[in-house]
């Protein structure tokens, strides 16, 4: 059984033109030659679950054991084409 290419076809789907697409190259390139441009993301973990399951006699609504501290750690995350790397961790002092 053969495989099929799965996802959109190359090109489609562009929110801007390829004369717009080379504009915004060129005008990168010739303003700030050694820029150095940055990708970043952020994310975060928690001690809760969310997809806690409970059980009760009917008529009794079901009684769940939830953690009586909250804690949220969070992290920012940036990488340049040039392997620089930069992060931080902070808390989320919103839970308390």
């Amino acid at each position: 059984m053969e495989s099929k290419k799965q996802g959109f076809q190359k090109g489609t789907h562009l929110l801007l033109a390829p004369e717009e697409q080379a504009e915004i190259r060129e005008t990168i390139i010739t303003r700030r030659p050694n820029a150095v441009i940055y990708w970043g993301d952020e994310t975060g973990i928690d001690n809760c679950s969310n997809c806690e399951r409970g059980f009760a006699p009917k008529g009794q609504p079901p009684v769940l054991p939830v953690e009586t501290k909250r804690e949220r750690l969070n992290m920012l995350s940036a990488l340049s084409r040039q392997g620089d790397v930069h992060f931080m961790l902070y808390k989320d002092f919103s839970l308390r």
